[in-house]
């Protein structure tokens, strides 16, 4: 069992983490299908091709203004202009299936997370949408109220692993940065902005086997948002 006594506060990112960002690239990809008429599945492929380029792009500092870069960035690379890719994004949030993001894992963790009385937060880096609609989808997924504070980089402009938007949860919260636990699923923005700052780094990963993985002092592999309990031993 691994004791970590003095957490107070759990951030998480969001896309990967609680919300599945395939499954909302599909929802987009079928209304650009339909506004182009262009074939889905070409479609969505090149909205995939393009997150895993931009995520890339974005680490190197090439999107200066976040989401309006980020937009042109997708735009091209999918074939559209970037007021259809923007429809579409619209068009996306009042589809059913928007209500059917989450992990499984994610609601049982928030739930005895709370119980324990940890403080939780968002620290959410975004792309072509404001972090405003990734509070809205937490909603639509009942989520969002279980967390204390949300914070997203277009709205500090600032992204992980910057320390400032860290820094800006530790405040809000009134705890010191090694008080707190980020769990995110990029090794870049989440693990490394975690511990590079002082912040217990909790990469998740659902396709591993190991349920729990020490990577450093700081730093721990999941393959389940509710190890979390066993992590910080508060079963």
């Amino acid at each position: 069992m691994v004791y970590i006594l003095s957490i107070k506060v759990v951030s998480f990112d969001v896309w990967n983490t609680l919300l599945d960002i395939d499954k909302f690239y599909r929802i987009i990809a079928v209304k650009i299908s339909v506004l182009t008429k262009r074939d889905f599945e070409e479609i969505y492929s090149l909205m995939r091709e393009a997150y895993k380029e931009a995520l890339r792009e974005r680490l190197e500092g090439r999107f200066k203004r976040i989401i309006i870069d980020s937009a042109d960035y997708f735009a091209k690379k999918i074939g559209v202009e970037k007021d259809l890719l923007f429809k579409s994004l619209v068009k996306a949030l009042s589809d059913e299936d928007i209500k059917d993001l989450l992990y499984d894992d994610v609601v049982e963790t928030l739930e005895r997370l709370r119980e324990k009385e940890l403080k939780l937060a968002i620290i959410g880096n975004v792309m072509f949408w404001p972090g405003m609609v990734n509070r809205y989808i937490l909603y639509r997924n009942n989520i969002l109220d279980y967390f204390d504070v949300t914070i997203f980089s277009d709205e500090i402009n600032v992204m992980k692993p910057d320390k400032e938007i860290f820094e800006y949860i530790a405040s809000s919260l009134n705890v010191r940065l090694d008080e707190m636990a980020h769990v995110g699923d990029s090794v870049e923005h989440d693990l490394a902005g975690a511990v590079l700052n002082g912040v217990l780094g909790i990469l998740i990963r659902r396709d591993v086997e190991t349920p729990i993985l020490r990577l450093g002092s700081k730093a721990y592999l999941i393959n389940d948002l509710r190890r979390l309990i066993d992590l910080f031993n508060i079963i």
